[in-house]
């Protein structure tokens, strides 16, 4: 339960070319610039200088890459800033002399830096500290720019073009699909969603010969794949690796993609019209939106944003969003503390509660297909319910995130229009 719990959100593909690997002249990586004090010794001027790295976590079938913006010279609180594809996310870095600390609170987790060679900067990669023990090593190497050209080392010229709509069979999760957009130097990038989980969310990599790599890292979730591609490029087969926990092999082709209605799946089971939950008695009359969430979990930070306009914009007309975190620890100043976190993140002035992820299973008794988080119910005023979904698709499937905005205004629509039904006598 708890592996899927952890892949739930954004993902990725990939496997990192080994450093020691030849480099193309084109690309061996450089080093920043760097502004020293009158003895050279860095970190003493006052004009910090935006610099890259590839960085390189620890994985089971080769290095997750990602792009790392930092500024030097060191200071002792600023900002670093990931990059991928599109993405920035940036964080909060303290540093005390060159052991630096980049804190993803909102996980829990943290990037560790040592820039005592301040090109190759080493460390290691904490995850949620709901999971204690599980640190990866890193490695780092300046670069030019952030740009995917310096995730992944050319080795070949691309002999494929993966370009467009992809339906994929993932063994062990079920159907998906895909899109990808290659450039002319052989870089990608693109999305993967799964059955009822959310999107595997800006993938960025590069094309050599007939070989894909792509990756992506959002402080708690380093996902990396890698797709061979047929000659005709109409076929495709790979893994899918979360760092050192799990994989699943895929294959793909060109084809009409199923839809997200056909993906996410999830649903009541037959005969059932309501969910049985306390929290929902204490609603009865009122129009609900529930929001099952977890602070571990990268498509409920995608969905959240969308909560909070839809209730800003209609709460006035009695509209009440309910969210429940399910956390997998029983340290409950743990608990509160990532909780508090989160709300304090992305504004939530709903109520809301916790419960342990071994709660799950009895509601996951009232419902089928319950692979994916986040989940969220739309809840009539008697108590029916109006619509669900699992999983969340970000901005960067930006058709299938639409079209999903399209479906939460709608559902939400319904349950405000909805009438508290007469008893009847």
């Amino acid at each position: 339960m708890q592996c899927r719990l952890l892949f739930l959100a954004p993902f990725a593909l990939a496997l990192l070319l080994s450093c020691g690997k030849k480099k193309e002249k084109n690309e061996e990586p450089a080093p920043p610039p760097v502004a020293t004090s009158a003895n050279g010794t860095a970190g003493s001027a006052t004009q910090p200088t935006s610099s890259w790295y590839r960085i390189e976590i620890e994985a089971e079938a080769g290095n997750v890459p990602f792009m790392l913006e930092v500024h030097l010279p060191l200071q002792p609180s600023s900002i670093a800033t990931v990059a991928n594809g599109a993405e920035r996310i940036s964080r909060t870095m303290t540093c005390e002399g060159v052991k630096c600390v980049v804190d993803f609170s909102v996980f829990g987790s943290k990037l560790v830096l040592d820039f005592t060679k301040e090109t190759e900067p080493v460390g290691e990669w904490s995850l949620s500290e709901y999971y204690p023990g599980n640190t990866l090593s890193v490695v780092g190497v300046a670069v030019k720019g952030s740009g995917s050209a310096y995730r992944y080392l050319r080795t070949e010229e691309p002999a494929v073009d993966v370009s467009g709509k992809w339906v994929l069979d993932i063994k062990g999760v079920g159907p998906g699909k895909a899109e990808f957009v290659q450039h002319e130097d052989g870089t990608v990038q693109g999305w993967i969603v799964p059955t009822n989980i959310g999107d595997v969310r800006y993938l960025d990599g590069r094309v050599s010969g007939d070989t894909v790599q792509l990756s992506t890292f959002d402080g708690q979730h380093a996902y990396n794949v890698q797709l061979e591609v047929a000659a005709d490029g109409k076929t495709l087969e790979g893994v899918w690796h979360y760092h050192k926990f799990w994989h699943y092999e895929m294959t793909g082709w060109r084809g009409k993609e199923p839809s997200l209605g056909e993906l996410h799946t999830i649903r009541l089971k037959p005969g059932l019209t309501k969910l049985s939950l306390s929290e929902l008695d204490a609603l009865k009359g009122r129009p609900v939106i529930l929001d099952f969430y977890g602070t571990w979990c990268s498509t409920c930070m995608d969905l959240m944003p969308v909560l909070v306009d839809l209730y800003a914009r209609y709460k006035d007309q009695g509209l009440v969003v309910y969210s429940i975190a399910f956390e997998p620890s029983d340290d409950a100043e743990l608990v509160k503390k990532q909780v508090e976190l989160f709300e304090d993140k992305y504004g939530i002035t709903w109520e809301s509660s916790t419960r342990d992820v071994d709660d799950l299973e009895v509601i996951f008794e009232q419902l089928e297909n319950t692979e994916g988080f986040p989940m969220t119910f739309f809840v009539n005023r008697d108590g029916t319910l109006q619509g669900l979904h699992s999983g969340f698709v970000s901005p960067a499937a930006a058709e299938e995130h639409a079209k999903l905005l399209e479906k939460y205004e709608a559902l939400t629509k319904q349950i405000l229009a909805s009438k508290v039904r007469a008893r009847v006598p």
